[in-house]
């Protein structure tokens, strides 16, 4: 839709709701403020009949406000004014506030029994009251345990290991959640090796193929639990055979772990055969003889 501008008489277009709704009057920003800069004040809308001038009540100096905010109780000059009005004077304390709900009240702290004071909107929040923070904090540990807690929930509950058989405490919560069904993390490793998809290494493919050859029945990943260890070979009725990386198993800290194993494996009758990565890959049939059970 073409109108033309109150301006600058400069044809332009605008929608017809706009002018539907009294808009459209102006071709641009420019032209609207300066028919808001040219026109009297009187003449424009929302005027509320201008500034009147008051005196403030606290310093007695003059000011001007809008005549709207007169009605509002425009009294004071400024905010320290206002300040000095509500405070030295007392006019906004006590009896003559407009909040005032009858003033702090004695009462007897639910932990020690000292009398203090309290405000009443801080009564009504809650039941139990207290003199100090430490109070608080001593009567929390004596009555927010186990069922006198208000999200007391019933408690742990008892579970049994998969992999160990152990019984442990779990919390609900955890238990919701399809968790809880492993005492420990060396429990919980044993498990997610002994489930987990594995093709095996180079040297466990080459293991298991030369151990096939001589028709010997096994077990792969064989977990242990009593010895937190999961071999990578089993053969009935007491052997286990581990494949160890060159590097890997050459760290300080892996040798102590493999040794801990042997020594636990051998306490619980278990005879265990460790063979290197370059023993493997060298001949690995003359590894297998080693084992005299499967000789």
């Amino acid at each position: 839709m073409i109108k033309k501008c109150l301006i600058c008489n400069k044809n332009f277009k605008t929608y017809p709701c706009h002018v539907k709704k009294g808009w459209g009057k102006f071709c641009s920003v420019k032209c609207y403020v300066k028919r808001i800069r040219d026109t009297p004040s009187e003449k424009l809308n929302g005027w509320r009949g201008g500034k009147a001038e008051i005196v403030c009540e606290v310093c007695g100096a003059k000011f001007l406000r809008p005549k709207y905010r007169v009605k509002q109780k425009a009294r004071f000059c400024s905010t320290s004014c206002m300040g000095k009005w509500q405070t030295v004077s007392g006019n906004k304390r006590g009896v003559n506030n407009g909040r005032w709900k009858g003033g702090p009240q004695k009462i007897n702290c639910d932990e020690c029994g000292k009398e203090f004071l309290i405000k009443n909107d801080e009564i009504e929040k809650s039941k139990n009251h207290f003199c100090s923070k430490n109070c608080h904090k001593n009567w929390q540990g004596k009555n927010t345990k186990g069922k006198d807690c208000p999200s007391w929930k019933g408690g742990k509950l008892i579970r049994e290991c998969v992999i160990c058989g152990k019984e442990f405490k779990i919390f609900p919560n955890v238990a919701k959640h399809g968790n809880g069904k492993l005492c420990s993390g060396k429990c919980r490793g044993i498990y997610v090796i002994s489930n987990m998809k594995k093709s095996g290494t180079g040297i466990e493919i080459k293991m298991e193929h030369e151990l096939a050859k001589r028709n010997i029945i096994l077990k792969k990943q064989y977990p242990i639990w009593q010895a937190r260890t999961v071999p990578d070979f089993f053969i009935t009725p007491n052997i286990f055979i581990y494949c160890d990386g060159d590097y890997w198993h050459n760290l300080p800290n892996i040798k102590a772990l493999n040794e801990n194993q042997n020594y636990w494996l051998n306490f619980l009758g278990y005879k265990v055969y460790r063979f290197w990565e370059h023993e493997i890959n060298k001949d690995v049939s003359k590894c297998v003889d080693i084992i005299k059970e499967i000789r």
